[in-house]
């Protein structure tokens, strides 16, 4: 009897925020099919071996002997499913680790002699499927819903006859990276590849999951071993690093194994103080906790180097005597700081440093946005450290005198090439 195995990427640290976004799109969407695991899909593979799984670990284990971990950018909706079924699927565009992946893993399967199909289309294309419709026309509703054309004509037209989102449908944009590699059926995970720790690895290893945790953060520089100060007196930003909170880990998708609030504090602190200096000044945009009090609120500020401007957020309410906004000039221009980008003044031209948001708008709010003129600084954007003004300076005279053409820059670390 024959078996299908699906080799995948791991989520890891992106399952919960990518979960909860599928389950936003089914609550507005009811009366479709919506897929209840998430899955990046790789291969598929039809199996007569009575226990393949051994074989193909073993092809997954080589083709990724030279891969540590592997990016890819969430790239909002498609009207398709990887298998061609008319549906919705998030559109994964692959990094150049994963192509290579994927091609390896492709050159293994026919040495082996199995039987498979690839889900990776125009080069660099994956899918995300998140569900099947039920027919032509609500597909072509929703499918205006989500690429936000649901005030048009047309749209609307097509609503009288069919059903629609019970409300709007956020886009989603969402730079993201997986470590780890695993081996599925329909039902089930059934193994799990680490590409940091080279093994293979139980579901229930605790100690070995935190461990690669551990690994990747050093790897991708979330998690600093040492100093990096300069000998110039320097101005930082960061905001909502939201100490002690535990749900956070998954929430935001951090590097951290879930729950762990502990080791997430250390890292952080320890990121901030091999990056600012005591004699640097650190502007920070609100949410230092999630709603604790004033002794440990304070007791967090005392662990930290600079000379802290603070910024209050709405998580700060144990912080009463510091402002929620706050004009400041650096090197000849305006920044106006402020936790949540909602309350920028209307009649505000200028740039704007935010935080608030997180990961979870980066369509909207991503590191930069030379468009809108705003930056996003809270830390899942950031890498994790302290970001010197002067490597946001400089990216924007570039922009400024035409040296780049960029939109916008995702992340903090995108930025490097442009400084």
């Amino acid at each position: 009897m024959n078996r299908e195995l699906r080799i995948a990427l791991d989520l890891s640290h992106f399952h919960y925020r990518i979960s909860e976004r599928m389950k936003e799109i089914g609550n507005s969407i009811d009366y479709n099919k919506i897929f209840s695991r998430p899955e990046i899909i790789l291969f598929s593979i039809d199996c007569t071996e009575k226990n393949p799984e051994k074989q193909v670990m073993e092809i997954i284990k080589e083709a990724s002997s030279e891969i540590s971990y592997l990016p890819f950018l969430i790239d909002g909706f498609v009207k398709r499913t990887p298998d061609k079924i008319h549906g919705l699927s998030l559109k994964i565009e692959a990094s150049p680790g994963i192509i290579q992946l994927h091609d390896r893993l492709k050159e293994l399967l026919i040495m082996e002699g199995m039987k498979f199909q690839s889900f990776m289309y125009d080069k660099n294309r994956l899918y995300l499927p998140l569900m099947e419709y039920p027919g032509f026309l609500d597909a072509e509703i929703i499918w205006r819903h989500v690429s936000r054309k649901n005030c048009d004509p047309l749209t609307r037209l097509l609503s009288l006859a069919g059903n629609s989102p019970r409300y709007k449908i956020r886009d989603f944009i969402l730079p993201a990276e997986s470590f780890r590699i695993q081996l599925c059926d329909e039902k089930e995970v059934l193994k799990v590849y680490d590409l940091v720790l080279k093994r293979s690895i139980n579901g229930n290893d605790v100690h070995r999951a935190r461990e690669g945790f551990e690994n990747f953060r050093r790897m991708r520089g979330y998690e600093s071993v040492e100093t990096k100060y300069s000998e110039t007196k320097d101005s930082f930003i960061i905001s909502d690093l939201h100490l002690s909170h535990k749900s956070i880990t998954e929430g935001a998708a951090r590097p951290f194994y879930p729950g762990d609030s502990k080791r997430m504090d250390e890292v952080l602190i320890r990121n901030w103080n091999n990056t600012v200096k005591p004699s640097d000044t650190i502007y920070y945009l609100g949410d230092l906790t999630y709603n604790l009090g004033p002794d440990i609120c304070n007791n967090y500020l005392s662990k930290l180097n600079g000379e802290l401007v603070f910024i209050r957020g709405n998580h700060d309410s144990c912080l009463k005597d510091y402002p929620e906004q706050l004009l400041v000039n650096y090197s000849g221009r305006e920044y106006l700081l402020v936790h949540d980008p909602k309350f920028r003044p209307k009649d505000y031209s200028g740039w704007m440093i935010h935080g608030h948001v997180h990961n979870s708008r980066v369509a909207d709010y991503p590191f930069i946005d030379f468009k809108n003129k705003t930056i996003n600084a809270c830390c899942e954007l950031t890498g994790y450290h302290p970001v010197n003004l002067r490597d946001i300076h400089r990216v924007l005279e570039k922009h400024e005198k035409g040296m780049t053409d960029a939109r916008r820059f995702f992340l903090y670390e995108e930025i490097s090439g442009e400084k």
